[in-house]
């Protein structure tokens, strides 16, 4: 819809809009307000790919944010996500060279691919008790994360998941976040149930 809009620089969508679709702000990098509806549902694949968005609160009610939604937009630097997103799909935050804090909801159960790939800016990450699969390389190129709190005992790792990263792992006594610490040779801390 509007991408490649680059004089674009605000815009608000009217309650009615329940779905954003494919790339429609794609390559907008002058975007940097952007309200979105409260009855949004799904922000699909790239809807905001290189926009120069600087914050964003996305509102309760979405539950499904897509690949790539976030990618590139390297002038975000804080992120709320609502109770009932499940799942980040592959790269959704890759690039985002500004982001330093990011709320993860508690609904959320998975961690696809590259999800947070060179968030060079992001320093710590609690990741909730809810979430089973941290895909492959999803802190590749954080170079300044000190810190990942998991709070799962049951999770799968993919390949490189964690070790990209300087952070050091809290996690639980026994949780698979500690073997794959101590497998993978990872600084880790052990907390208190």
């Amino acid at each position: 819809v509007f991408s490649g809009c680059t004089n674009l620089t605000n815009i608000t969508l009217p309650d009615s809009v329940n779905i954003i679709e494919y790339g429609a702000f794609l390559g907008c990098e002058n975007l940097t307000e952007f309200i979105i509806p409260s009855n949004l549902r799904t922000i699909n694949d790239s809807v905001f790919e290189g926009c120069g968005l600087t914050e964003i609160t996305i509102p309760e009610g979405i539950n499904y944010i897509g690949a790539s939604a976030f990618l590139g937009c390297n002038n975000l630097s804080e992120i709320k996500i609502p109770e009932g997103v499940k799942r980040f799909y592959e790269c959704a935050f890759v690039g985002c060279s500004s982001l330093k804090e990011i709320y993860l909801p508690d609904s959320l159960e998975a961690i696809e691919t590259s999800a947070f790939g060179s968030c060079s800016s992001l320093e710590e990450l609690v990741i909730p008790a809810n979430v089973k699969e941290i895909g492959k390389d999803v802190f590749w190129g954080c170079t300044n994360l000190k810190k990942i709190t998991i709070y799962a005992m049951e999770t799968t790792f993919g390949e490189e998941a964690l070790n990209n990263s300087i952070a050091t792992i809290y996690c639980y006594e026994n949780s698979d976040a500690h073997k794959y610490a101590l497998e993978n040779n990872i600084k880790f801390v052990l907390m208190e149930k």
